[in-house]
């Protein structure tokens, strides 16, 4: 009884502890910052071959339809 009286208590204080917190997303860098490097990577044959994931989802040009 007291174990599950604990375990109780524990959850609630848990509860009460993540709905404190704002959740708000900040940024670690600008915007405008990360568009240059961006730009600067897409425009890197090397960097492209290393890594073709990211160069595909993030710099390849959509397909006109």
């Amino acid at each position: 009884m007291r174990r599950t009286v604990l375990l109780a208590l524990a959850a609630a204080a848990a509860l009460l502890l993540a709905a404190c917190s704002n959740g708000r997303f900040v940024p670690v860098a600008g915007d405008a910052n990360g568009r240059l490097h961006l730009q600067e990577d897409c425009g890197n044959p090397l960097w492209k071959q290393q890594n073709l994931g990211l160069w595909y989802s993030l710099c390849r040009k959509p397909l006109a339809l």
